[in-house]
């Protein structure tokens, strides 16, 4: 079976980044976290992404007229990532 492939949006700490890394080292969950995405720069999310090898990506939305061009970013980097084909971290 197919891993699920996950990108995960926040802008905090990633305590819930960290459950579902968790769930997949204890094997209860068939996925990959491939890209890891915050409006905050700084955000504790994107440096826990990277202490995993998790790619990560900081996206702001001031500089977008319309949030929905902001997300497109989003959605690009994922498409990008996919078309690649491989995956740069372990989760």
């Amino acid at each position: 079976m197919h891993k699920l492939k996950i990108g995960v949006l926040g802008s905090t700490k990633g305590t819930d980044l960290q459950a579902i890394i968790d769930a997949i080292e204890r094997l209860e969950l068939n996925a990959e976290i491939v890209l890891v995405a915050s409006d905050k720069e700084n955000a504790f999310i994107l440096e826990r992404a990277k202490k995993h090898g998790i790619e990560t990506m900081h996206i702001d939305y001031r500089a977008h007229p319309q949030r929905e061009k902001a997300e497109e970013k989003i959605i690009e980097r994922l498409k990008a990532i996919e078309r690649r084909g491989r995956y740069k971290g372990k989760y």
